[in-house]
């Protein structure tokens, strides 16, 4: 688990991003780079990092489904832990395109060992 503080951080950049798209793509247009070196630092799009959306991980993290490794190979394999013991995961649905909202159900049943 990520701490909090570093998972803060990054949706403050993120809320950043938001904010100053569309000075940052107007000043970019016009070239004025001495008016985009004024902007904050962090609300460029390359300061933003993609984080697990259950456990803030920061490495390891697929974009199609929105979480890290670890939690994606539990969550396909259909277990609760790496020790292979019965699983009282509820199996992803398998119309739906990602697994998330397994991985969430897992997260909110509380049983899981911390990562």
């Amino acid at each position: 688990m990520a701490k909090k503080s570093v998972i803060a951080r990054n949706e403050k950049r993120r809320r950043l991003i938001e904010k100053y798209a569309e000075l940052r793509k107007k000043l970019k247009e016009e070239g004025n780079m001495d008016a985009l070196r004024e902007l904050p630092r962090d609300s460029s799009p390359t300061r933003y990092r993609n984080r697990c959306a259950i456990t803030g991980r920061g490495r390891g993290v697929y974009r199609k489904f929105g979480v890290c490794r670890h939690i994606l190979s539990k969550v396909c394999l259909g277990r609760q832990n790496s020790r292979n013991e019965e699983s009282k995961l509820v199996k992803p649905n398998p119309v739906s395109s990602t697994f998330v909202a397994a991985a969430v159900q897992w997260r909110a049943c509380g049983t899981h060992e911390e990562i």
